[in-house]
């Protein structure tokens, strides 16, 4: 069975976390971030943990998705977060719009995310971000 045309073999997650390290690395150098990965957060400016949150504009639902658990925890420690919105441009990205938010000042719902391993998500239209 051939390939779809158009299609490069690379699967569609792979791709993402590709995408995904190349907005944080935007981020970092946009926002003088200090990239520092860990269960809860992906980066710092001084004190304050943050999250770089990337998405790929598309002409389907394109969202942001944001985590109950590790919003909570940023929003204790006065944590923000880098949204990243962008368009794949060969192996790399071509971002259209960014901004950083104070996690305590975004108020979300978060429902259910079936069994994934992170917990209950909330997911963000750019427009939500960017208005």
């Amino acid at each position: 069975m051939g390939q779809k045309p158009g299609c490069s073999g690379v699967n569609r997650s792979s791709n993402a976390a590709r995408y995904g390290s190349l907005a944080e690395k935007w981020a970092a150098d946009r926002y003088g971030l200090e990239l520092e990965r860990d269960d809860w957060h992906d980066a710092r400016r001084g004190d304050r943990p943050g999250d770089v949150k990337a998405a790929m504009d598309s002409r389907n639902a394109t969202r942001f998705r944001l985590w109950e658990a590790q919003h909570r925890k940023l929003r204790r420690e006065d944590g923000f977060y880098a949204f990243v919105l962008y368009r794949p441009v060969g192996r790399g990205i071509d971002v259209l719009r960014s901004r950083t938010i104070a996690a305590r000042s975004l108020r979300v719902r978060f429902g259910g995310a079936g069994d994934h391993p992170k917990g209950n998500q909330a997911k963000i239209p750019p427009a939500r971000i960017f208005s």
